[in-house]
């Protein structure tokens, strides 16, 4: 099945058209998922620099304009708002992840 780009008309996403009867092999592996720990920060402490640098790639390179610019085009086709609120939510979250680069990991980490 192909969602077309609301800005263009053409084809965008490609998603399946799974059927009911395809889920065995999904839930399957899903239940062989361990349940908590692997990415959970209070069990495995070693993620908090992990998660921090991350965030600090994530926040820079969401600063660079032709980055900056790729999300606000996706946050135009995928909510289909206006340019300008568009270009403003882009700005929202690169704001919000260089919060989460200064104040949340720094938190994760003296709650430890």
């Amino acid at each position: 099945m192909t969602i077309p780009d609301p800005l263009t008309g053409e084809g965008f996403l490609k998603i399946p058209d799974t059927q009911i009867s395809e889920l065995g092999p999904f839930e399957a592996a899903a239940k062989t998922v361990t349940k908590s720990g692997m990415h959970n920060p209070l069990k495995n402490p070693e993620r908090y620099g992990l998660y921090g640098n991350i965030a600090t790639d994530v926040a820079r390179r969401m600063a660079e304009p032709d980055v900056h610019h790729f999300f606000w085009r996706l946050i135009q086709r995928l909510v289909y708002v206006h340019a300008h609120a568009a270009l403003h939510d882009a700005e929202v979250h690169t704001a919000s992840t260089r919060h989460h680069v200064c104040c949340a990991i720094r938190v994760l980490t003296v709650e430890m």
